[in-house]
């Protein structure tokens, strides 16, 4: 129930080509965006994302994986925060 809270959790193969990863969270309501630089291979497996008190609504969750050659990868989730008092 809104407001809610959310975790994030990106989990990436280690790579030396790794490079950034970009989680964002939107919806009518709410936009939340991080970044994260990877160091290759010692870059930690996972990432989370942390959403306190986010409003209800639907909203789309992306995380953008880029290496060092430009190349993106891209996961989409869609999550719904149901309001108080609606069934």
């Amino acid at each position: 129930m809104a407001p809610a809270s959310v975790v994030v959790r990106a989990i990436v193969e280690h790579h030396a080509d790794n490079r950034e990863l970009e989680i964002v969270a939107d919806s009518s309501d709410f936009y939340r965006r991080s970044v994260v630089e990877l160091d290759g291979e010692q870059a930690p497996k996972t990432t989370e994302l942390k959403l306190i008190d986010i409003p209800g609504g639907e909203y789309q969750v992306t995380a953008t994986l880029l290496t060092a050659h430009g190349e993106r990868t891209t996961v989409r989730k869609s999550i719904t925060v149901m309001a108080m008092g609606v069934r």
